[in-house]
């Protein structure tokens, strides 16, 4: 059976990579060899799934800023030149029409993304 964990991180690479509205709750499962229900036995419906997602997402990339800080701790400026550079790198994964559709169909979502780019 199928994790949680690994189930969002499969909704989150579709959710990036095609836009959290173009991917289905009918396609994930399928992808995963793994039945509908196993999904709502997990989250209540898909805004609740990508706002899970979205919050992993956002938790990763705070866990890698903390994590380059403490390593360079002792070089302000060059922590600030990673952070900038791993920033860019997490871009990738906030493509428009996956932030599109977090603002248009998901409020729940762009609540947490809005409150992170703040």
């Amino acid at each position: 059976m199928i994790t949680k964990e690994e189930l969002l991180e499969h909704s989150i690479a579709k959710f990036t990579q095609y836009g959290s509205k173009h991917v289905t709750l009918d396609e994930l499962p399928n992808e995963l060899g793994i039945s509908k229900k196993t999904i709502h036995t997990f989250f209540k419906n898909k805004e609740d799934l990508v706002a899970s997602s979205i919050q992993i997402l956002i938790n990763k990339y705070k866990e890698d800023i903390n994590r380059l800080i403490n390593s360079n701790g002792k070089d302000p400026i060059l922590s600030v030149i990673l952070i900038y550079q791993r920033g860019f790198e997490y871009l990738k994964y906030f493509k428009p029409s996956f932030l599109f559709g977090l603002e248009k169909y998901y409020p729940k979502a762009n609540t947490i993304f809005k409150s992170f780019s703040e």
